[in-house]
């Protein structure tokens, strides 16, 4: 199979009085990918393997340094078509290819185990990605964010797991995973030679593949079944999600980037994983249904008021952050 999609965006977003950090862009990103998988069943074994090929083109301008578009000595106001060769250049295409292996295979009557094992690439979005390109030092300051023709980010997935049948009645299902995360959307400070000011050098924020981390998780679920008329479902979740980032703010957030003695300029974050923002490392959910049929009690007034009824009733519980992130008054 194969699928694709072409988008047609046009964004503004400014202060009505001053241009600082304003966005404005038109980009028109095209994606596309191919896949093919096939099953074989080997007696009782049973084995998926496939293979996906995705592309995209963000179809954007990105300029050769960061806030410097006509403020680069490079343009020329009377040439536009050079001047956007001068100091900007075409988003390059990017492609990535994605295995996957699934086994699976009965191991007493009443159980199963299966394996898999996968890659699954994400496409940046296309708003982060051209956030800021339009944006010049002329009229904003090294504190805007500026995006760039950045790639997949891509998570690796290995997960095995069980279910058992005690009767017809109760199901027992059993997994454990463990998620690779590699090339995550990430803000770096990043230095750039000026060109309106040769020999010093621009200190930007600029988008990046930096971030990676790693997830790993059980979950346990059971579904019950009472009778003809109810049905229960619990789960359980222990999940660990650690990364280098929560998301692609989070090394500006922070008031610890370090600055060398020697150079005076910002050196990169230490790369080390630490659980993210929104972990939550136990999570209870359930589910309780109760249906009764048009037939349910026939002849009583029970059984005219309450016929044809369905309850559905859903109950979760988590666990709070490892840590609460404080907030300055007012932000």
């Amino acid at each position: 199979g194969a699928d694709a999609s072409r988008s047609d965006i046009a964004f503004w977003n400014s202060n009505l009085l001053r241009q600082i950090f304003m966005d404005a862009y038109t980009l028109e990103p095209v994606k596309w990918g191919a896949f093919a998988s096939d099953r074989l069943d080997l007696g009782d074994v049973v084995l998926e393997a496939g293979l996906r090929y995705d592309y995209f083109d963000a179809k954007a301008l990105f300029p050769n340094v960061p806030g410097r578009i006509h403020s680069n000595p490079d343009w020329d106001s009377g040439d536009y078509e050079g001047s956007l060769a001068a100091v900007m250049t075409p988003a390059e295409s990017h492609t990535v290819l994605s295995p996957r292996l699934r086994v699976s295979f009965p191991v007493t009557e009443n159980t199963g185990f299966r394996l898999s094992y996968s890659h699954q690439p994400q496409t940046p979005d296309f708003n982060t990605l051209a956030s800021g390109i339009n944006n010049d030092f002329s009229f904003t300051n090294t504190n805007d964010q500026f995006g760039r023709d950045v790639g997949f980010a891509k998570s690796i997935l290995f997960e095995f797991g069980f279910r058992h049948a005690f009767s017809q009645d109760m199901v027992l299902d059993v997994s454990a995973y463990n998620k690779d995360k590699a090339g995550d959307l990430a803000y770096r400070i990043l230095p750039y030679d000026d060109p309106l000011n040769p020999g010093d050098t621009l200190l930007v924020n600029v988008l990046t593949n930096a971030d990676f981390g790693n997830v790993r998780g059980v979950d346990v679920k059971l579904d019950r079944r009472v009778g003809n008329y109810l049905n229960a479902s619990v789960a359980y979740t222990f999940q660990v999600a650690q990364s280098t980032g929560s998301d692609p703010f989070s090394y500006l957030r922070t008031t610890s980037r370090t600055i060398s003695q020697v150079t005076q300029s910002r050196l990169p974050p230490p790369q080390a994983i630490a659980a993210v923002d929104d972990n939550r490392t136990h999570n209870f959910v359930g589910a309780v249904s109760l249906t009764l049929p048009s037939d349910w009690q026939t002849g009583t007034t029970v059984g005219r008021i309450l016929r044809d009824v369905d309850a559905f009733a859903t109950f979760r519980i988590q666990s709070g952050l490892p840590y609460t992130r404080l907030r300055q008054q007012g932000a």
